[in-house]
């Protein structure tokens, strides 16, 4: 679980990473996304985007900090579902067309990174803590570990 949890606050800083780039650095939408290299991007894509990205980063720093919250739990997996079809419809429309003529360090970056945004809702159903509280954690807290 341990190895879960640090998992999770490395995306934490991979979402903020992403944020600087796009709300500080104001690089495009499409050069921190290859994703979105065909897409027409505009202003308002890349604040949208950069919201749900903040809002997405909030949510999993707070799983990090309440990682055995069933509630939160169930929310990264919600949140992680709602990720996919977006990200799958963009790389159908954009990268599927012009898949063969990309570069293969692009290519593969794109495919990775939706490879991963595929399995997060399953990892995070499966990979999160149980409903039983650790006895260290039960300790702190005063009360029983559960079985």
């Amino acid at each position: 679980m341990r190895l879960w949890r640090w998992y999770t606050a490395f995306l934490v800083l991979f979402e903020v990473v992403t944020l600087v780039r796009l709300l500080l650095l104001n690089e495009s939408l499409a050069t921190v996304f290859p994703v979105f290299a065909m897409a027409k991007v505009n202003e308002d894509l890349t604040a949208l985007f950069a919201t749900f990205i903040a809002v997405l980063a909030i949510a999993r720093f707070a799983y990090v900090v309440r990682f055995h919250s069933q509630t939160l739990r169930w929310f990264m997996v919600t949140m992680h579902a709602i990720e996919v079809p977006f990200f799958l419809a963009t790389y159908m429309r954009n990268v599927l067309p012009v898949r063969a003529t990309m570069d293969a360090g692009d290519r593969l970056t794109v495919e990775i990174i939706l490879g991963g945004i595929c399995l997060h809702p399953l990892l995070f159903a499966l990979l999160g803590p149980s409903r039983r509280i650790p006895a260290a954690a039960a300790a702190a807290r005063g009360g029983k570990a559960s079985t």
